[in-house]
């Protein structure tokens, strides 16, 4: 009689502690997007639900036309909600952009990634309309 209920026991065991390690697994930044400015890059994301105090992010860039994503240093293990990514970004010679994405981790865990949800391209940032005016003061994008 007891053999023919260890089986089952054990099954109903890995089945809890199955799902109690699956309740536990950090969940992904719920948002990644890029914010640029005049020569400015920064990437942004929102926390994850109920982060501690350990909660920390890691980054990684992939450039159009290589193929493997590329961790940040300078962005890596950082508490902040945001990294600087305009000295990774500045290549003037390569203009197919850029992806992102981030990740959270505490202690031994981590969450799935979460892309950017859009692409950055240097000209997302470079040259913004100044509004130049030509000496008479007609807007300079007018036909005379």
């Amino acid at each position: 009689m007891l053999p023919s209920l260890v089986m089952p026991l054990a099954a109903l065991l890995s089945l809890r502690l199955g799902s109690r390690a699956h309740a536990t697994e950090l969940l992904s930044p719920p948002s990644v997007w890029f914010e640029a400015e005049f020569f400015h890059h920064i990437l942004h994301w929102t926390p994850i639900p109920n982060q501690s105090e350990r909660t920390y992010y890691e980054v990684e860039l992939l450039r159009y036309g290589r193929e493997s994503w590329k961790s940040i240093p300078s962005c890596n293990q950082t508490l902040l909600l945001s990294c600087d990514l305009t000295m990774a970004t500045l290549d003037l010679y390569h203009s197919f952009g850029y992806r992102a994405k981030v990740r959270a981790v505490d202690g031994s865990q981590h969450s799935n990634w979460t892309i950017a949800s859009t692409r950055f391209s240097k000209d997302d940032g470079a040259f913004p309309f100044l509004g130049l005016e030509h000496g008479f003061g007609v807007p300079s994008n007018q036909n005379l």
